[in-house]
């Protein structure tokens, strides 16, 4: 899978098991912390960088990540569209072009004060509930 701006620039590109990805010149894994109610870790180089938990029995993950918790939730119980919730505000959002076709086009409007690696971890996230849908 590869991530790319519109403009064709790769952002990451994920390859292998575990899940690993290139972003910002540095190497950077995915790993499954826990199976029952799906738990993921961020790391860079060995480096823990961030963290998501799903709630139980909702599409919704507790997002840490440079000290701060941030909500990434899915707006309906059958959209694929994303909201990305500081506090109660929305601050941004994932989701796909096409209702058909989710995987070729996304968009991705997420704060700049969030670093690549972990926009790119969010982005991962969601594009995995979809598979669960």
């Amino acid at each position: 899978m590869i991530f790319a701006t519109a403009d064709g620039r790769i952002v990451a590109r994920f390859e292998g098991s575990p899940v690993a990805f290139v972003a910002s010149g540095h190497t950077h894994f995915i790993k499954q912390t826990s199976q029952l109610v799906p738990s993921y870790r961020l790391f860079r180089e060995g480096a823990h960088v961030a963290s998501a938990k799903r709630a139980v029995f909702l599409a919704r993950y507790a997002i840490d990540s440079a000290g701060r918790v941030r909500t990434l939730r899915a707006r309906g119980l059958t959209e694929r569209k994303y909201v990305l919730l500081n506090d109660k505000a929305e601050a941004g959002a994932i989701y796909p072009i096409s209702f058909f076709n989710p995987y070729r086009e996304i968009v991705i409007d997420l704060p700049n004060e969030i670093a690549i690696e972990t926009q790119v971890f969010m982005t991962w996230i969601v594009v995995n509930s979809w598979s669960d849908d």
